[in-house]
Formats: C-alpha cells, structure tokens, sequence
C-alpha cells in the first residue's frame, strides 16, 4: 500500500473530473476558448508529478510535527533552528 503512486491515489478521490466544467451551465465562450484545454494539460502533468512519488516517501512521523508554532524535541526541521 505504501509504495502507490501518489497521483493515483488523488485521481481515486477526486475521480475522472476537469478543472474547470464549461457545460454546466453552458459557458457563451466555450467553443473558441482555449482555457480548458490548457487546464487539462496543466492537471495531467500536475499528477504525473505525483506519481513519480510513492505514498511511503511522502508520509511523515507524528514527531515531525509542530503543535502551536513550537519545535518538538525529536524533530529534524527544528534542530537547526536551536
């Protein structure tokens, strides 16, 4: 389960959807725009992005975590800042 690829796990969620839906309502632009196309471009490489990562690489320890601003003792983001 872990070593899934991230986009499709995104692409399970949100489902086969477009950024943008130019027939509900119908939009008076729709047929010489070029918005949506271009916003489907960016999505696809938005999750193929995603899926050059694996949900392992992406998870992270509860003790990396910050609670209200303030470092953990256990945290490698915060050592340096000590």
């Amino acid at each position: 389960m872990l070593d899934v690829p991230f986009g499709g796990i995104i692409r399970a969620l949100e489902g086969p959807g477009e950024v943008v839906d130019c027939d509900r309502p119908p939009c008076p632009l729709r047929g010489g725009c070029h918005l949506r196309g271009a916003l489907r471009n960016a999505q696809e490489m938005f999750l193929a992005s995603l899926d050059r990562a694996r949900l392992r690489e992406l998870g992270v320890r509860p003790e990396q975590y910050t609670i209200g601003g303030t470092c953990g003792t256990r945290s490698p983001r915060c050592s340096a800042t000590r």
